[in-house]
């Protein structure tokens, strides 16, 4: 019974001085993904709306400017940049399914396209 316990014993120190060794603070084969430029808040993906719609999201500070586009019908500032936002009135568009598209711009490049597709009813 007394080789038991020792060799439990042992069995748990080993464990814990490996832990305590081996520790990483982010575990392996995870990318860190760095601060998203730019996201829309609202609406939110496959969201259902009408009438006017204020779209807001967030760019990084880097950018100069935010441009918001929908469907494929051009792009359109938006106000602001780390805080922006779009007024869209629905009712010019048909009823179904559309998509939104957002960038920002530090003049000399387009940060990565963000889309959420949302439902005119």
């Amino acid at each position: 019974m007394k080789k038991i316990l020792i060799i439990l014993l042992i069995i748990i120190l080993v464990s814990l001085l490996s832990y305590f060794l081996f520790k990483q603070e982010k575990p392996v084969g995870v990318v860190i993904e760095k601060e998203e430029e730019i996201k829309i808040i609202y609406p939110r993906d496959l969201e259902e709306v009408k009438g006017l719609i204020n779209i807001t999201g967030e760019a990084n500070k880097n950018f100069k400017f935010v441009e918001v586009q929908i469907d494929l019908n051009g792009w359109k500032k938006a106000s602001g940049v780390t805080k922006w936002n779009y007024l869209l009135d629905s009712s010019n568009l048909e009823s179904g399914s559309h998509v939104i598209y957002a960038r920002a711009s530090d003049n000399t490049k387009y940060s990565k396209i963000k889309a959420v597709r949302i439902r005119i009813v």
